[in-house]
């Protein structure tokens, strides 16, 4: 059964020093989130975070809500056994640091920004 996709439920369970590692792997750092305000978000508070990203210009939002839109997708048990079942393929291991992230998005997004060709293989194996 698919789960229920709400973009502020994504980033509740997303650690911000990941979105941060994605945003900036992607280039799309909010301008309305620049320092110190970047710098004062708290954990678990998703709402700075949801409007900076729904006041990004639609060339900036749009490849944020794909990347989360995935993510939600591999966000499982089944997903992150996915994962790391596909990385020997593109020989990367990935059990072993997968373990030590906390919580099925995390993961999904670590994946996704460091082996996404890992992720898009194992997205469309699921």
């Amino acid at each position: 059964m698919a789960l229920h996709y709400s973009p502020r439920s994504v980033l509740r369970h997303l650690p911000l020093p990941l979105i941060r590692a994605f945003m900036a792997h992607e280039g799309i750092i909010p301008d309305v989130l620049a320092r110190p305000a970047w710098d004062a978000l708290a954990e678990g508070d998703t709402g700075a975070l949801h409007d900076a990203w729904r006041k990004l210009p639609p060339d900036r939002r749009e490849p944020f809500e794909q990347m989360m839109r995935q993510v939600h997708e591999l966000a499982s048990e089944a997903g992150t056994r996915q994962m790391i079942a596909e990385g020997p393929h593109h020989r990367v291991e990935l059990a072993d640091t997968l373990a030590g992230i906390d919580g099925f998005h995390a993961k999904a997004l670590w994946v996704y920004t460091y082996h996404r060709h890992v992720f898009h293989t194992a997205r469309q194996l699921l």
